[in-house]
């Protein structure tokens, strides 16, 4: 007798709402890490003698929170933008230089977070992180 009483004690506790866990859980979603990738980019670089340069970059986004990166996964394509218009007004030697390609990274994440403003308030990105990295 005493096991039929346990039973639906048991299953209350066990399927009750306890807004303290749901709260740990948005609070872990929402500070999860998730890094976007960003199509492979090509583009020209500035140059004043007749020879073209280029510059491809492999690039992923570091956003902190699901809801967030869906947010940035959506306005991907301003952000691209954002990177295309920034790298190809560089010149070949800001993007072979050691030195210049730390100041040439925080550029372009800052020319994303700029593009994502304009698209919305709460759209930012913590980090640019390029993979492969390639000038011709």
């Amino acid at each position: 007798m005493k096991i039929h009483l346990l039973l639906p004690i048991t299953l209350c506790l066990l399927f009750s709402y306890h807004p303290v866990l749901a709260e740990d859980a948005d609070a872990a979603t929402s500070n999860k890490i998730v890094y976007i990738k960003v199509k492979p980019l090509t583009v020209n670089l500035r140059s004043k003698k007749k020879r073209f340069s280029f510059l491809k970059a492999n690039i992923q986004l570091l956003v902190k929170g699901e809801k967030r990166a869906e947010k940035v996964t959506k306005a991907l394509p301003a952000a691209r933008h954002a990177l295309i218009m920034y790298l190809s007004a560089r010149t070949k030697k800001q993007a072979n230089s050691i030195k210049h390609r730390q100041k040439l990274t925080q550029g372009a994440l800052d020319a994303v977070n700029e593009e994502l403003s304009g698209v919305a308030e709460d759209l930012s990105v913590q980090q640019l992180l390029i993979t492969n990295f390639t000038v011709q």
